[in-house]
C-alpha cells in the first residue's frame, strides 16, 4: 500500500481530493503528488511527517530536544542543501541530516558520504529547515503545548528510539531534555 493510500485510510487525506486530482497527477511520482497537495494546503505537512516518522522510524525534529547547531562545514552543508534539499546540522556532537517532504531522499547516502561521518536522520517541516538556514534557530512552535502533551511527546520519542532513560537537565531559563540513543 502506498503512502497516499495510507493517508486516505487513516483519514488524513480526503479521498475525494484524490479522485478530483487523479488525472492531473497521473504521471507524477507519489512524492511529487504529496508535494503538490501540501503546496495547495490539501495535506497537512506536520501530520504527514508524523506518519513518515512512524512508517520509517525517523525521529521528528520538533520532538528532538538536543541542541541544534550549524555543521562546522557550513559551506558544504549549504551546497548539499542546494543540491538535495537535505540540511546537515549538529545535535551536540552528532551529525544530523534534516529531511523534509521537499528533500531528495535518494541522496541520503550521497550526503553521508560527502560529510564523511555517520548521519542521524530527522524529519523536519520545510519552514523549520528554512529558519535554520537563515538564523540557526528553530521557529517557535504554533500554540502553547500543555505539559501533558509535551510529556507524551517526550515519551513517544524515547519509545521510538527504544531508549531506557530520559535525562532532565535544569538550566537557568529552560529545561534541557536529552533522550540518548
Amino acid at each position: 500500500m502506498g503512502l497516499l493510500d495510507e493517508l486516505v485510510q487513516e483519514e488524513d487525506l480526503d479521498p475525494e481530493v484524490m479522485r478530483q486530482t487523479g488525472s492531473t497527477y497521473l504521471n507524477l511520482s507519489e512524492l511529487e503528488k504529496i508535494r503538490h497537495l501540501i503546496q495547495m494546503d490539501l495535506l497537512d505537512e506536520s501530520q504527514l511527517l508524523r506518519n513518515l516518522s512512524n512508517r520509517y522510524g525517523l525521529p521528528l525534529l520538533s520532538n528532538t530536544r538536543d541542541e541544534v547547531q550549524n555543521h562546522e562545514k557550513t559551506l558544504l552543508a549549504k551546497q548539499l542543501y542546494e543540491r538535495t534539499g537535505i540540511l546537515a546540522m549538529r545535535f551536540g556532537s552528532k551529525c544530523a541530516g534534516l529531511l523534509s517532504v521537499q528533500s531528495n531522499w535518494l541522496s541520503m547516502n550521497q550526503v553521508a558520504f560527502q560529510l564523511g561521518e555517520p548521519v542521524f536522520w530527522h524529519l523536519a517541516q520545510q519552514q523549520q529547515i528554512e529558519a535554520l538556514l537563515e538564523t540557526s534557530e528553530l521557529p517557535a512552535t504554533e500554540g502553547n503545548f500543555s505539559a501533558t502533551v509535551r510529556i507524551q511527546q517526550i515519551f513517544e520519542e524515547a519509545i521510538s528510539r527504544r531508549c531506557s532513560d530520559i535525562h532532565l537537565e535544569p538550566e537557568k531559563n529552560k529545561l534541557r531534555i536529552t533522550i540518548p540513543y
